[in-house]
């Protein structure tokens, strides 16, 4: 019995020696499991054996000690060169820093300080960073922010080659989050940001990539994410409000160049001070889906979406525009199972060299459902072998307006509902097959109205 109580004893012993509170750094060269050095501004030494009760004064002692499966536990307090800190520093492959107390424990730098170069694989955990032009630079490797808060940061992440970071869980105030070159890839996800910052808060160039799923971005005065070249992105269940205020900077939430690729997965836009999405490169592309729209464009550009090259719109509501729901200039675009609602001026406006599918759409309560304002632009709303059934009613002007003048294809409109008993439509909004030849004339509101010489509407 006394043998049995005794060895009891001893491994009681071992296991509290192995606790995170009391628990020293191994000598190097004898880490046996994870193990603890924790670190505190204020109170702690770099000669100290970095215990909770006997802490290291700065992160780069910490850093030098650390051997695989080290955590550095950050104390509450300020980390700046004030207090000996040093900016930047290196993060080796496998560490893991994190805030004793979630958010107490501030990495304070100035605007020519980079905080950290990764290489290998890092994780900053519940710690706030602040000040820096740059919290993480790396070429490669995957670098994770969880849980951390940024305040005042130029660029969160600055990534080149194939360098991975993710940003989770976290809160920002008037920081970029990354810039993103060649083959980087970003991840934002469950991120809640706001505040002042005169730059795009992700910047996409070359063919980087990035993911936004989960976060809310609000009262920015300038564009939430710049695509450039052949980057792609995804934004999925996020929220976009109050964006470009004032015109400062760029006035739209998401711009796109080159061949840049968007995909928009049931996300909200809403309040931008310009479009809440601007495609200006003919090779770019966008594809929405479930994604809703809401008083955009209330400044200037006065278009929910303005839109140069090719898109797929799905299952999605644009609703109470400045002036216009969508302007499509140059390319090929669907616009399917939507609804566009309360634009003043036009539901879709349709200019030079543009192809328009449209299907299975609401265009109501606006000035214009949608306005062909080029010879060159080709719009099906509905063919014989595909009906359209599209809704064109309560505009106050016009379902349809061609302003075009010469030969060229006709505006195919079969299977669509209109105003009923209006221009020959029937009790139910519904035409017989027709030719109607331009130009006509109306009295507003009306079903269509052709202002052009020799083009047609084909019901």
């Amino acid at each position: 019995m006394t043998r049995t109580f005794s060895a009891f004893l001893l491994l009681a012993s071992l296991f509290i020696g192995c606790s995170k509170n009391d628990n020293p750094v191994d000598a190097p060269g004898t880490a046996t499991g994870q193990q603890f050095i924790f670190v505190n501004p204020l109170t702690g030494s770099d000669g100290n054996a970095g215990t909770q009760n006997a802490p290291l004064k700065t992160i780069h002692k910490a850093l030098s000690l650390f051997k695989a499966g080290n955590v550095i536990e950050l104390q509450a307090g300020t980390y700046s060169a004030a207090n000996g800190q040093i900016f930047p520093d290196s993060l080796p492959s496998g560490v893991v820093i994190e805030s004793v107390s979630a958010g107490q424990a501030v990495l304070l730098g100035t605007s020519g300080d980079i905080a950290f170069y990764g290489s290998g694989t890092d994780t900053l955990k519940y710690v706030q960073l602040q000040g820096f032009n740059t919290c993480i630079r790396a070429g490669a490797g995957s670098h994770v922010l969880l849980g951390v808060g940024l305040n005042s940061i130029y660029k969160t992440f600055d990534l080149y080659g194939a360098a991975e970071g993710t940003w989770d869980a976290g809160t920002g105030t008037a920081a970029v989050i990354a810039v993103g070159k060649e083959f980087s890839r970003i991840t934002v996800r469950n991120c809640q940001l706001s505040g002042t910052t005169s730059y795009s808060i992700i910047q996409l160039s070359n063919a980087a990539r990035a993911l936004i799923t989960g976060t809310t971005v609000k009262d920015a005065p300038t564009t939430v994410l710049e695509m450039l070249d052949a980057s792609v992105a995804e934004v999925n269940t996020s929220t976009f409000t109050n964006t470009g205020l004032h015109g400062l900077g760029s006035s739209t939430a998401i711009s796109l160049r080159g061949t840049a690729d968007l995909t928009v997965i049931g996300s909200t836009f809403s309040q931008t001070y310009g479009p809440a999405i601007t495609m200006e490169s003919p090779t770019a592309r966008i594809t929405l889906k479930r994604a809703y729209f809401e008083k955009n464009a209330l400044g200037i550009n006065g278009s929910s979406l303005y839109l140069y090259g090719s898109a797929s719109i799905d299952s999605t509501t644009i609703s109470n525009s400045g002036q216009y729901g969508i302007v499509l200039s140059q390319g090929s675009f669907t616009v399917r199972n939507s609804l566009i609602s309360g634009a003043p001026l036009q539901g879709i406006s349709v200019s030079g060299g543009v192809s328009l599918i449209l299907r299975n759409t609401t265009i109501s309560y606006g000035g214009i459902g949608v306005h062909l304002v080029s010879s060159t632009s080709i719009a099906d709303m509905g063919t014989a072998s595909d009906p359209g059934n599209n809704t064109f009613q309560n505009n106050t002007k016009y379902g349809l307006q061609s302003d075009v003048t010469g030969s060229g294809s006709a505006v195919q409109a079969v299977g669509n509902t209109w105003i009923p008993s209006v221009q020959g439509a029937t009790a139910n909004g519904r035409y017989a097959s027709q030719t109607v030849n331009g130009p006509t004339s109306a009295t507003t509101p009306a079903n269509y109205y052709i202002t052009g010489t020799g083009r047609t509407i084909q019901f």
